[in-house]
């Protein structure tokens, strides 16, 4: 886990000296636990608020300390999104496992999840926000995400190798619930991602940050943001995971079935991806592929296609070689 750590949490360490040790043990039984680092974080801050908000552990507080915390955060006090207010009884609850009920005894509230609609972009916004004007390696991220239905930390994790181009396909490794699975790749998109490759030359990851490593998802999410002003989508509750949403309502919306999406999208019910059904316009057509082809009229000529098939399969295994030999010299560092 990063040494970097949220300001409430530095400020309980300050506060309360024993909370290191809360720290610690948060991080370990997470990854015991097999949570990932995000979630991990999300549940220590969450404690440091409590524990800041009444300068005390979070098992000396009591029941009815906790509740005010909790309504305070429904109130606007603390950051009051529904995900942040699940985000605090889930971390209390998995610190609760930890202690054991006999040192925190207190009950917390049973969460009733609203059933709000996603945000979905029409076509026509999607077209849009493609062709605003951004660096063609932000327009490629976004055109994937779009196209393949990613997550946000998907895309950052992706690596050169995981493009499947043969198959014309995406592996995406250790996605939500550390599972692995496949999701289309949009033969439109192609010569856009060899023209990123020759331009950028990106080393491990597919997209790295500026600082050469792994890309940010709130490096992501601005950049979206920035596209969304441009474009002058005034829709609510816009964010980067609409155009995952969008990739799900159109395909279903060229007639894909409900159980090749939930594959594509990496969902765990069939519920889930039900969802998509309350926010398209559905019609039945018999297609299966990637919706960022819907979006241009003009076809591909099968030269330019294989082209960029070949240079970027030739890229991939060039950028394997250079991890290998990159690997090979820091296990001999580390020795």
């Amino acid at each position: 886990m990063s040494a970097i750590l949220h300001p409430i949490i530095e400020i309980t360490r300050q506060k309360l000296p024993d909370f290191e040790y809360c720290i610690k043990l948060m991080k370990e039984h997470s990854k015991m636990r097999g949570l990932s680092e995000r979630t991990s974080k999300s549940y220590i801050r969450k404690l440091a608020q409590l524990s800041s908000m009444y300068d005390k552990m979070p098992e000396h507080c009591s029941e009815e300390e906790v509740y005010s915390y909790l309504a305070t955060m429904v109130k606007g006090g603390i950051p009051n999104s529904e995900s942040d207010f699940k985000l605090a009884i889930s971390g209390l609850k998995f610190y609760r496992k930890i202690k054991g009920e006999k040192e925190i005894h207190y009950k917390l509230p049973v969460h009733k999840r609203e059933k709000k609609l996603p945000a979905v972009l029409s076509r026509t916004e999607c077209t849009a926000l493609f062709s605003t004007n951004l660096r063609h390696k932000d327009k490629v991220m976004l055109m994937l995400i779009y196209s393949s239905g990613l997550r946000l930390g998907e895309l950052c994790n992706l690596r050169i190798g995981d493009l499947d181009v043969d198959r014309m396909m995406i592996h995406v490794r250790c996605g939500k619930g550390k599972k692995d699975r496949y999701t289309c790749l949009s033969p439109r998109l192609l010569p856009e991602l060899h023209r990123y490759l020759e331009m950028e030359r990106p080393f491990r990851y597919l997209f790295n940050s500026s600082a050469g490593g792994k890309l940010c998802t709130s490096t992501l999410s601005k950049i979206f943001q920035r596209a969304v002003k441009k474009t002058g989508i005034t829709k609510q509750g816009v964010c980067l995971h609409t155009l995952r949403h969008s990739f799900a309502t159109h395909l279903l919306e060229d007639g894909l079935d409900l159980m090749s999406i939930k594959e594509l999208l990496g969902h765990e019910k069939l519920q889930t991806t039900m969802i998509y059904l309350h926010v398209s316009n559905y019609e039945v057509k018999l297609r299966k592929i990637s919706p960022l082809d819907n979006l241009y009229n003009n076809r591909i000529c099968r030269k330019e296609l294989l082209r960029s098939k070949h240079e970027i399969t030739a890229f991939a295994k060039k950028s394997s070689k250079h991890e290998s030999i990159y690997r090979s010299q820091t296990m001999l560092e580390f020795n």
